[in-house]
């Protein structure tokens, strides 16, 4: 914390320290997660996210993190913080279907906004790893086995995740 208190004070910071900065603000974030003390954690995670001025990539390791641990409350004020440029793109929407899943119980609003993204033509695994366990959820096996197949055809090498959820 010391370095971070030196680092505000620094008129011109240059790009290669403001990451140092960040990266071990992420890391102390991470460390007090695994410690089971998340208000810590988001103390350290809002300096990395304010240091690298909402940067998308900083802000998609803090939510990832977060989300890990079953922070979903938290990682959606970090969702917050996306620039609104870049609120449509598929990094954006693939990271709020995540947080949506953890925050919210209602397996149907889930099935329906995963639909969507991937008739848009989002593809990520964890969209379809979602997709897989909340049709099962919904006692809709058929729905699971198609998505567990469509998935398992675009990433052959993640053909036994896929089908390891439906036992």
């Amino acid at each position: 914390e010391r370095y971070y208190e030196a680092f505000t004070q620094i008129a011109q910071r240059k790009e290669e320290l403001t990451k140092v900065i960040c990266a071990a603000l992420i890391v102390t974030g991470k460390y007090f997660l695994q410690e089971n003390n998340p208000e810590r954690s988001v103390d350290f995670f809002k300096k990395a996210a304010i240091t690298s001025g909402n940067r998308p990539a900083i802000l998609k390791e803090i939510i990832t993190l977060l989300l890990q641990h079953h922070c979903g409350k938290e990682a959606e004020e970090f969702l917050k913080r996306y620039p609104p440029d870049l609120q449509s793109a598929s990094e954006f929407l693939t990271l709020e279907f995540l947080v949506t899943d953890k925050i919210n119980h209602s397996g149907s609003l889930i099935i329906d906004k995963g639909r969507k993204l991937i008739a848009s033509g989002i593809r990520e695994p964890d969209i379809y790893i979602i997709m897989i366990k909340r049709y099962l959820e919904a006692k809709l096996g058929e729905s699971a086995d198609q998505v567990a197949y469509e998935a398992s055809k675009i990433w052959p090498n993640q053909k036994n995740l896929f089908e390891g959820l439906l036992k």
